[in-house]
């Protein structure tokens, strides 16, 4: 089962906390925290790892809204090019 970010427009949750808590339910339990403390110490001061890593890609984390903004674009784009043939 894939991992549901817990970022989303309604919630004002860090960057941070989600990639906390994404550690924390991995599916390999290797890749999860050892220790219920890190996970806390985690939680109230996050790592450098964690204020580092890579922005979730809106793909990833809002697949509607993504292939919505593509046909906009796209249909703009079509929009525009049959308007500048007809002129």
């Amino acid at each position: 089962m894939k991992y549901q970010s817990a970022l989303d427009d309604s919630r004002e949750i860090p960057a941070w906390i989600d990639e906390v808590l994404r550690k924390a339910v991995h599916l390999d339990p290797y890749r999860r925290f050892e220790e219920l403390s890190e996970f806390t110490f985690n939680l109230r001061s996050p790592s450098k790892n964690f204020l580092n890593a890579a922005p979730v890609p809106l793909i990833e984390r809002n697949p509607l809204l993504f292939w919505k903004c593509l046909t906009l674009i796209l249909a703009v784009i079509i929009a525009m090019l049959l308007f500048m043939r007809s002129h």
